[in-house]
């Protein structure tokens, strides 16, 4: 091999070399499965096909008082809430809504937090929550005892465990902060590790210096071992592999999309403008058993819950808010997925509309009899005064 070879062929190689680091989640991509909504109106229908609807009133107590679930989570015969609102606080109960206990209490103590923003748990039933303002996880056992925390010193928005070793962290918009950091300043997610105490591993590498989007969400939605990520703006669903980010899902629909050097360039006006566009769709509430993929789609003027059976690819989409006259009374409350137990997906009554129903079940309506009697939900809703906790609701899919 002469010189002039051998020169060329030893920067071929650090080229090549470089540009596999460049944008590590590239690297780690698979063919992600499409989720093909382009024809979404042809898919539309007044109502989904729910069957198998369990319902479990939270136990109301002083010591146990929601205004909002946040987050839901099932682990064995355990749910999991978190009000992040109101209560600030997360609460264990049966399965079949008995109150166990509160999780950690709000101060500046080493054993206290300042503002829940987020939790999880691990099949232990250790429970994890994170302390945005002191930027440090703490860790439950499953009796609510503290036992340790973890400060990994920077901003984030959302955060999963994933072995006794790791947690992923996802910055949000907290840029003036996280800029500081060289670490940090050209990636949006990171393993982060307890024994090291220290980042291992980054994700999602940013161009230039601005590298959050105003108005941006990032979204993380665990459905039982699996966990699934989703970046603002984007019609990719992300799938986290062991230390690999995989592109699992792909939304095809036909929406204006934010081209690249916009997305990384932080204009503020330019991304509030597309962010008001009726065509803009962003995924909400991903979740997926072994048989069906739910999630929610959203525009500024629209809202679709769109369930997809995974062993023939068949789609069916409902509006979450339906104003058509024919209504099929097989379910009561929201079709809006909030979790994932067993086989079922989760679903939330709370709030006014929950208040509702207690009204006119307590009245003894016959328009409310006429369309719910037959859900055996009247006794259970008698039996609740104005001000009780939520209503946890299991449902399932009929074949689609």
């Amino acid at each position: 091999m002469n010189l002039k070879m051998s020169i060329a062929y030893i920067i071929l190689s650090i080229i090549v070399f470089n540009s596999c680091g460049l944008d590590k989640e590239k690297n780690n991509a698979v063919r992600a499965k499409q989720i093909d909504l382009f024809n979404i109106d042809s898919l539309e229908k007044d109502f989904l096909p729910i069957k198998d609807c369990k319902y479990i009133p939270l136990e109301t107590n002083s010591n146990c008082l929601i205004g909002s679930i946040t987050k839901i989570l099932f682990q064995d015969d355990r749910i999991y809430v978190s009000d992040e609102r109101f209560a600030k606080s997360v609460f264990v109960f049966t399965n079949t809504g008995k109150f166990l206990f509160k999780v950690g209490n709000r101060g500046q103590g080493p054993t206290e937090y300042i503002n829940l923003n987020e939790f999880d748990i691990d099949s232990m039933g250790n429970i994890f929550l994170h302390d945005q303002e002191r930027k440090r996880i703490l860790k439950f056992d499953n009796s609510g005892q503290f036992v340790e925390y973890y400060s990994y010193g920077f901003y984030i928005s959302k955060f999963a465990y994933l072995d006794n070793d790791h947690f992923f962290l996802v910055r949000g918009n907290y840029s003036n902060h996280t800029m500081k950091d060289n670490k940090l300043k050209d990636n949006t997610c990171f393993i982060w590790s307890k024994s090291k105490r220290d980042i291992v591993d980054k994700f999602f590498a940013c161009q230039g210096e601005n590298v959050e989007i105003y108005g941006g969400a990032n979204r993380i939605y665990r459905s039982k071992n699996t966990i699934n990520y989703i970046r603002p703006y984007e019609d990719l669903v992300f799938s986290l592999n062991g230390d690999k980010i995989i592109e699992k899902y792909k939304i095809l629909i036909d929406q204006k999309r934010l081209p690249k050097n916009e997305f990384n360039s932080l204009d503020r006006e330019k991304v509030e403008k597309f962010n008001r566009d009726d065509d803009t769709f962003s995924i909400y509430n991903f979740f997926e058993n072994e048989k069906f993929i739910v999630f929610i789609l959203q525009s500024r003027q629209k809202r679709f819950c769109c369930v997809m059976n995974k062993e023939n690819d068949k789609i069916i989409v409902s509006p979450t808010f339906n104003k058509k006259k024919e209504v099929s009374f097989n379910f009561l409350g929201q079709v809006v997925p909030e979790g994932v137990y067993n086989d079922y997906f989760i679903s939330v009554i709370e709030g006014r509309p929950l208040e509702s129903y207690i009204k006119q079940a307590k009245d003894k309506q016959k328009i409310f009899q006429k369309n719910f009697g037959h859900l055996g939900v009247s006794k259970m809703l008698e039996d609740l005064e104005p001000g009780s906790n939520p209503i946890i609701v299991l449902y399932n899919f009929q074949n689609i």
